[in-house]
């Protein structure tokens, strides 16, 4: 069996020619797909839902929204405008001091609007339903929600891109079928190159292929495997796992955790119709025959044995490691460097009901002018492995990825443009002003605002959100042999095709996502292979810029 590279032209060896005329090729496509699309409308307040998980667990939402506009005023901020010079004795409302800030802002002033909508309605019509943000006015109810959706997520289409929408009409998520399309001989299908690739990837790097158990079954199990964990006290909440969330108060739990893998309860064990043994042999020689690989083949195929013997499963690699992460530019965890570079909360006093702080708000009186303890600094490459057969598959896999990375970057110019503009700009600084390594890293990138990477093969996830990432659609793609795997979306109530070649764009800062059990065919004869890949960009690596330039520029006023 040859190479699925027989013929075939890799990803590195693509000209600019051949890549433009890529890139127009995807975009055909999308707009032939969203020209088509299921549009689905989901019970769900975007703005709402981050609003409240930015700023406290259980303040009621009417609240949050009144402390807010107090603090910041009942008018947006236009980008742009020229703020007040801080003062020590300046008095409410100030304008925001940070892109956290003014996202929350932003966020409350359209609470506010839909909150006084429904008031308005309901003096004609005294029935009329209540919004998502006062069905669900906490975080903690919103979680809660979240739980209990978990066992009806809808599963969407798979034969259109579905873009889904909240109730105010802001999309929350676009899911993508793959493109299977091979032009002249010369490409493989996007996916099919991709899997090449990742394929290529783990052979070299000897990867761990079977961490998880891996499952072989011929249909899906309704129950996927679920392990409720305990919620944590409010002050241990960590970002990746559902089960370490924001702002919780001590000894409260839900009446059940998020699983961290599946959208319903613990399935009870399944029995895959294991492998009968072998007859007793009656003689020496024929148990030394019975243990051949050909007497095994021959007992398969012949008519008479009731239960003939499968084909024996591939040997699979148990050590090392089944995900790998790499950052073009950002901090690594612990990094010196990223000391001040992050947005921090709004803070509250502990009395009742609680307040803003505004002593530890961030950018509030002249301290931010004062000489910092720790000089900012540009965010630098960073990657989890310093293995060289590692850093050259993350190379190969850049290059054999490239449509993937374009369809990121082309669906959140499309969805998100001002925000993409924001993220183009910092970017822009970083090729500028950027260290060597950052400069000549990101000129080899092609989506350089989510240009971040995480690969995984055969792992099942936490539910969880991605709370450090930045606010842009964050994209999930799927590739292998596999069967089941879907996307659950608990704050959505729906779940999205996990299979080879679909993909899931959304804000997977705000959104719980996990992934339902995934599976392999019985009569499988590769080697089992789900893969994940995930880009992303972390809210650090831009708000590390406005930082740095603000610092360059005091420096040049003194």
């Amino acid at each position: 069996m040859g190479s699925p590279w027989d013929h075939q032209m890799r990803g590195m060896d693509f000209n600019a020619k051949q890549e433009a005329r890529m890139i127009r090729i995807l975009c055909k496509t999308l707009n032939q797909q969203h020209s088509e699309a299921c549009v689905e409308k989901v019970d769900f307040d975007l703005l709402a839902v981050f609003l409240m998980q930015e700023m406290h667990w259980n303040i009621h939402i009417r609240q949050l929204v009144d402390m807010v506009l107090d603090q910041f005023g009942p008018k947006a901020h236009p980008l742009g405008e020229p703020l007040p010079e801080p003062t020590d004795n300046h008095k409410k409302p100030i304008a925001p001091r940070t892109p956290l800030q003014s996202q929350i802002h932003h966020a409350a002033l359209h609470v506010n609007q839909t909150i006084n909508q429904h008031t308005q309605e309901l003096q004609t019509n005294p029935n009329a339903p209540q919004p998502f943000c006062l069905r669900y006015p906490t975080y903690e109810k919103f979680v809660e929600y979240s739980i209990s959706m978990e066992k009806k997520c809808k599963l969407l289409p798979k034969d259109k891109m579905v873009v889904l929408l909240d109730e105010a009409g802001r999309c929350v998520g676009v899911a993508v079928r793959p493109d299977h399309t091979k032009e002249d001989g010369i490409y493989l299908s996007p996916p099919d190159r991709a899997l090449a690739g990742l394929n290529d990837a783990i052979k070299n790097c000897n990867w761990n292929e079977a961490k998880d158990k891996i499952l072989y079954s011929e249909i899906r199990d309704p129950k996927p495997k679920s392990t409720p964990e305990e919620l944590p006290s409010q002050n241990s909440a960590t970002p990746a796992q559902q089960s370490k969330l924001p702002h919780q108060p001590p000894n409260r739990k839900p009446k059940a955790a998020l699983p961290p893998e599946a959208s319903e309860t613990p399935a009870p064990k399944r029995k895959f119709n294991p492998d009968p043994p072998n007859p007793k042999p009656t003689s020496g020689k024929a148990k030394k025959k019975c243990k051949t690989s050909k007497d095994v083949e021959d007992n398969n195929n012949t008519n008479h044995h009731p239960n003939p013997l499968p084909p024996p499963k591939p040997q699979l690699n148990t050590k090392g490691k089944n995900t790998i992460s790499y950052q073009p530019y950002g901090y690594g965890l612990g990094d010196k460097k990223s000391t001040g570079m992050q947005d921090l909360k709004i803070q509250f006093t502990k009395s009742a009901p609680p307040q803003i702080e505004e002593s530890l708000l961030q950018g509030r009186g002249i301290g931010w002018r004062d000489e910092p303890s720790v000089e900012p600094n540009l965010p630098d490459p960073q990657k989890e492995s310093s293995n060289c057969s590692e850093c050259l598959e993350m190379v190969n896999m850049r290059n054999e990825l490239r449509y993937q990375f374009a369809l990121s970057e082309w669906i959140n110019k499309a969805f998100l443009p001002q925000s993409v503009e924001v993220a183009e700009k910092a970017v822009e600084y970083l090729l500028a002003n950027g260290s060597g390594l950052v400069r000549e890293t990101l000129r080899c990138e092609s989506n350089k605002i989510l240009a971040s990477r995480t690969i995984s093969l055969n792992t099942q996830v936490t539910t969880h959100r991605d709370k450090k990432n930045a606010l842009l659609f964050d994209a999930d793609f799927f590739f292998g042999n596999h069967l089941g795997g879907e996307l659950l979306l608990p704050s959505l109530g729906v779940a999205c095709h996990g299979l080879h070649g679909y993909s899931f764009h959304g804000p997977l800062r705000i959104l719980f996502h996990g992934v339902a059990k995934f599976y392999f065919p019985p009569d499988l004869k590769e080697k089992p292979r789900r893969y994940s890949v995930a880009f992303w960009s972390r809210e650090s690596s831009f708000s590390a810029v406005g930082r740095y330039t603000a610092y360059k520029d005091k420096e040049k006023k003194v």
